[in-house]
């Protein structure tokens, strides 16, 4: 048995870091692929990434795993993440309204408020 699944105050931390990233995309801050990335781990500790609306973030985070964020764009040259970041952005314009769905869809599960 999992550690969420058994230690309530830890499973209400991973449902918080995904609410926070959820409104946090909402509201217009950060991107499509980091909110993803911020709310499939918590999603996988919780046990729900295979569900819906979580599995919207499970197919973002796998389509957009090539792409540089945080630090490791450091390592990377400008033209390099000249592309990378042309290329997610046009992919996350696709995918957007698609995600700004689950997020809403996510509060509602978690009872917590847009």
């Amino acid at each position: 048995m999992n550690r969420a699944k058994r230690d309530e105050p830890y499973r209400l931390a991973l449902q918080q870091q995904i609410a926070e990233a959820a409104r946090d995309l909402l509201g217009g801050s950060g991107s499509v692929t980091e909110a993803a990335r911020r709310i499939i781990g918590p999603a996988y500790e919780l046990g729900s990434a295979l569900e819906e609306p979580f599995k919207t973030f499970l197919a973002i985070d796998s389509e957009t795993d090539a792409f540089p964020l945080g630090t490791v764009r450091e390592r990377w040259s400008p033209g390099a993440l000249q592309r990378q970041d042309a290329d997610r952005e046009r992919y996350e314009t696709s995918v957007r309204e698609r995600a700004l769905k689950a997020c809403r869809e996510i509060l509602r599960r978690l009872d917590t408020s847009a």
